[in-house]
């Protein structure tokens, strides 16, 4: 089994070759769990070769701007790029069969390359500044 710890949104991913499954844990569950305040993890899923893209936020509230990481198929022969709207290249991670990449969210558009196939991912933050309170809905 390979597992990493994502330095900017802080989510546990683990690898488990046997089988070929993985899961991804936001950091407060893997903190109630070792502390025994939660019971259950997050389930495994089955790795498949599709493009399969999976974006979570970090749902840590000590970050000004919202972090996410997106991870997906990674096949031997493919060279995957994950590029965001300024051009810039965001790095990736590998583990196991995945492909990982943390991002800032901040009205960015996301491109995931693989081989031929393109697929853009966008997240439009709305947030209240801190002194002014709220004045209705969304």
């Amino acid at each position: 089994m390979q597992i990493r710890t994502m330095p900017v949104t802080g989510i546990l991913v683990e690898w488990h070759d046997h089988g070929e499954r993985w899961r991804a844990t936001h950091a407060g569950q893997v903190a109630d769990l070792a502390a025994g305040v939660a019971s259950q993890s997050e389930p495994w899923r089955r790795w498949t070769p599709d493009l399969v893209l999976v974006t979570m936020g970090s749902g840590r509230s000590d970050q000004i701007e919202e972090t996410y990481l997106t991870l997906g198929s990674s096949l031997p022969d493919d060279r995957v790029r994950v590029r965001v709207a300024d051009g810039t290249d965001k790095p990736l991670t590998i583990l196991g069969r995945l492909w990982m990449c943390e991002w800032s969210a901040r009205d960015q558009v996301l491109t995931v390359s693989r081989g031929l196939e393109h697929v853009q991912i966008c997240h439009r933050q709305r947030r209240l500044p801190t002194s002014e309170p709220p004045t209705g809905g969304y």
